[in-house]
C-alpha cells in the first residue's frame, strides 16, 4: 500500500512539474488553427454566375434560372454542386445550358461533380472549346437536350443521364475520352455517342435510337445495351469485350471494318445478334434467341469458340473468305426450312465445328474448305456442300473408325 501511494505521488508530481501555468495570459485568446478558407480555399455560389478565374467553387443552394446556370470561362476550375440542383425553366432555345464550359485553350481541366442538372432546353453540361478537358463525376442530368456533351478530351465517371431529348452522353473528342460506370436511360436519340473513347461498365437502356454509337478505334468493356432501337453500332477499329446486347428492337451489335468482339453476348434482339464489317474477329461470343441470324459476317471475318443458339435465321451467315473454328450452331432456323447452322460463302474455311438440330447443318459456297466438323439432327440435311474442297463425310454406325483425320462426321 505504501509503495503504491509513493508511485502515484511521483506520477502526480511529475505531471504537475511539466504542466503550464493555470492562469491564461491577459487579453483575448487568439485562434491557433487554420481557418476553413486556409484549409480548403473555395468560393461559394448561390445564384447564376460566370466564373472567370481558376479555383474551387461550390453551390450553397439550388439555382433556378431561365438562361444559364453557371458559365465557366476559365480553366483549372472545380465546381462542386455540393448535392444541389441547377434548374432550368424548360422554355427557350438550345443556348440555355445548365453548365457551359467556354474557357480559353489550356491543358488544365474543368471538373464538375456531385449534384444535379435538370430541365434545360439546351445541354445539361456542355463544352465549346475542343482544347479544354472536361471531367464530370457523380452528376445526374435529367430533362435536357443532350445530357453531357464534350467537344474535347473528357472523363465521365458515375454519371446518369435520363429523359433528355437528344443523346445522353456525347464525346466528340480531339483527344481520348474515358467514360466509366455511367447510365443513359430513356433518351430521345443515342444513349452514348463516343468518338475515340474508352467506355467501361456503362449501361444504355430504353433509348430511342442506339444504346452506343462508337467510332475512331473506341474500346468498350463490360457495357450493356438493353431495350434500345439498336444496341451497339461501331465504326472502324472498335473493340468490344464482355459486353451484352439484349432485347433491342433491331440489332444487338453492328461492327464495321476491323472490329473485334471478345466474350460478348447478343440475346433476344429483334433482328441479327451480330453484324460485322470486313476483317472483324469474334472470340468466345454467343448469339441466342435473336430474330434473324445469330452472326451475319462481312468479308474475311474470323470466328473462334463462338456459339449460335435458337436464332430464327442462320446461326452463322458467312461472307466470302471467312474462317470459323471450334464453333457451335444449335437449333437455329426456326424462321423457315432454308436456314442453316453455318452458311459459308465462297472460299470460306469451316473447321472443327458442331452443328445440331438446324434445318441444314452446314451449307458451303464455291471453293470453301469444310473439314473436321460434326453434324447431327439437322432436319433437311447435315451437309449441303457443292463445288467445295472438303474432308470425307462419314456416317458410321456405332464406332467412328475412319482413318481420315479431315473427315466430317454425320450422325
Amino acid at each position: 500500500m505504501r509503495t503504491t501511494m509513493f508511485c502515484l505521488s511521483a506520477v502526480l508530481c511529475a505531471g504537475a512539474a511539466g504542466a503550464g501555468p493555470l492562469d491564461p495570459p491577459a487579453g483575448p485568446i487568439s485562434p491557433t488553427n487554420k481557418t476553413l478558407q486556409e484549409v480548403e480555399p473555395r468560393t461559394p455560389i448561390s445564384s447564376s454566375t460566370t466564373i472567370t478565374q481558376p479555383g474551387s467553387y461550390y453551390l450553397t443552394n439550388d439555382i433556378n434560372t431561365n438562361f444559364r446556370g453557371v458559365e465557366i470561362e476559365a480553366t483549372g476550375v472545380t465546381l462542386d454542386l455540393n448535392g444541389f440542383t441547377i434548374n432550368g425553366d424548360g422554355v427557350g432555345t438550345a443556348s440555355e445550358i445548365g453548365v457551359l464550359v467556354s474557357g480559353a485553350d489550356n491543358e488544365l481541366p474543368v471538373v464538375i461533380r456531385n449534384g444535379f442538372v435538370r430541365n434545360f432546353t439546351g445541354d445539361g453540361i456542355s463544352t465549346s472549346n475542343s482544347d479544354v478537358p472536361l471531367v464530370v463525376h457523380n452528376v445526374h442530368v435529367v430533362d435536357c437536350l443532350t445530357g453531357i456533351d464534350s467537344v474535347g478530351p473528357a472523363q465521365f465517371v458515375d454519371c446518369v443521364v435520363r429523359n433528355c431529348a437528344g443523346d445522353g452522353f456525347r464525346i466528340s473528342s480531339s483527344g481520348i475520352g474515358l467514360i466509366a460506370r455511367c447510365v443513359a436511360e430513356d433518351n430521345g436519340s443515342d444513349g452514348f455517342q463516343l468518338d475515340n473513347a474508352v467506355a467501361r461498365d456503362c449501361v444504355a437502356t430504353n433509348n430511342v435510337d442506339r444504346g452506343f454509337t462508337v467510332s475512331q478505334d473506341s474500346l468498350l468493356i463490360g457495357c450493356v445495351a438493353t431495350l434500345n432501337f439498336n444496341g451497339f453500332v461501331a465504326s472502324a477499329g472498335s473493340t468490344f469485350k464482355d459486353c451484352l446486347a439484349a432485347s433491342n428492337t433491331v440489332t444487338g451489335f453492328t461492327g464495321s471494318f476491323s472490329s473485334s468482339f471478345t466474350d460478348c453476348v447478343a440475346r433476344n434482339n429483334g433482328d441479327d445478334g451480330f453484324i460485322a464489317g470486313n476483317g472483324a474477329t469474334f472470340t468466345g461470343c454467343t448469339a441466342r434467341l435473336n430474330g434473324a441470324a445469330g452472326f451475319d459476317a462481312g468479308t474475311a471475318n474470323v470466328f473462334t469458340n463462338c456459339a449460335a443458339v435458337n436464332n430464327d435465321g442462320d446461326g452463322f451467315n458467312l461472307n466470302s473468305d471467312c474462317r470459323i473454328n471450334f464453333c457451335v450452331a444449335d437449333n437455329n432456323g426456326s424462321g423457315g426450312p432454308t436456314f442453316a447452322g453455318i452458311r459459308g460463302s465462297s472460299d470460306c474455311t469451316i473447321d472443327s465445328c458442331t452443328v445440331t438440330d438446324n434445318p441444314t447443318g452446314i451449307i458451303s459456297g464455291v471453293g470453301a474448305l469444310v473439314i473436321r466438323n460434326a453434324a447431327a439432327g439437322n432436319t433437311t440435311a447435315n451437309y449441303d456442300i457443292v463445288n467445295s474442297d472438303h474432308g470425307a463425310i462419314i456416317a458410321p454406325a456405332g464406332v467412328f473408325n475412319s482413318s481420315n483425320s479431315f473427315a466430317n462426321l454425320s450422325y
